[in-house]
């Protein structure tokens, strides 16, 4: 088996991110914005330069920890930043000044990576929870891009980075042994974020869009009052997959509505 595992190391060509929550996350919250924003294809666009950034973060991190680059590291690296620059540039000419901040948020994801990885941090739950958070959040920047008026992208912003932060929460909580009484902890804090987030849409938008954060609610609700045991991490993705499919629909045909 090990050996095994290091001839199929050997053989990868390219260094790609292992966090596939966290690229499942950024798939939401492209799907979240394009699905309501006046202009989805602008959206789209905003979201690939956010998918570039995520994607450069392998080569980048490789060599943060002093690795040696893959074959194909180089080459991809060149098509990231083309991506990434041809999708700012296509933002900005909509929207200088919102395009200047998707290229800071952009700048921002393989930078912060490299120094997670520079200082051994990159498994730390916090650093987890920071980038989940923050690729939520993206959503809200998507949909400005495509058109969506302020309070309503930051709207779908704040509520996705509190999915993102809540995901990071139960399922850490669920696949790695944790103690009963710290997985009812991280329960109880995704619960909390969740609960605010959809207040605050609920002010901010119109109450229903509250209605998409119920099933998520629930999940962390029972997580809080019987925190289980640890499960099959194909189990937990199948899971999330579904309950963002859900969040992400029940949300952009609420927001949708009122943009």
């Amino acid at each position: 088996m090990t050996r095994r595992v290091t001839t199929r190391a050997r053989r990868r060509r390219l260094s790609v991110p292992q966090e596939h929550g966290a690229l499942v996350l950024l798939a939401g919250a492209t799907a979240l914005a394009a699905a309501f924003a006046p202009a989805p294809g602008r959206a789209l666009v905003a979201s690939a330069a956010f998918a570039a950034a995520f994607f450069a973060r392998g080569p980048v991190e490789r060599r943060a920890a002093s690795l040696a680059p893959r074959p194909w590291d180089a080459r991809a690296s060149v098509v990231y930043v083309a991506v990434a620059v041809a999708a700012i540039a296509a933002v900005a000419a909509a929207h200088p000044a919102l395009a200047a901040v998707v290229a800071a948020a952009a700048a921002a994801i393989p930078a912060a990576g490299a120094v997670a990885r520079r200082r051994r941090a990159h498994r730390a739950f916090v650093v987890e929870l920071a980038g989940m958070t923050a690729i939520g959040a993206s959503a809200g920047l998507a949909a400005a891009a495509g058109g969506a008026p302020g309070p309503v992208a930051a709207a779908a912003g704040a509520s996705l980075a509190a999915y993102g932060a809540a995901a990071a929460l139960l399922v850490t909580a669920r696949s790695r042994e944790r103690a009963p009484r710290t997985a009812r902890a991280m329960a109880a804090a995704a619960l909390t974020a969740l609960v605010a987030a959809a207040l605050v849409a609920a002010a901010t938008v119109r109450p229903p869009v509250a209605l998409a954060f119920v099933p998520r609610i629930v999940h962390a609700a029972a997580r809080t009052a019987v925190p289980g045991g640890r499960i099959s991490i194909y189990r937990v993705a199948v899971r999330e997959c579904a309950e963002l499919a859900a969040f992400v629909a029940l949300f952009a045909t609420f927001l949708r509505a009122h943009a």
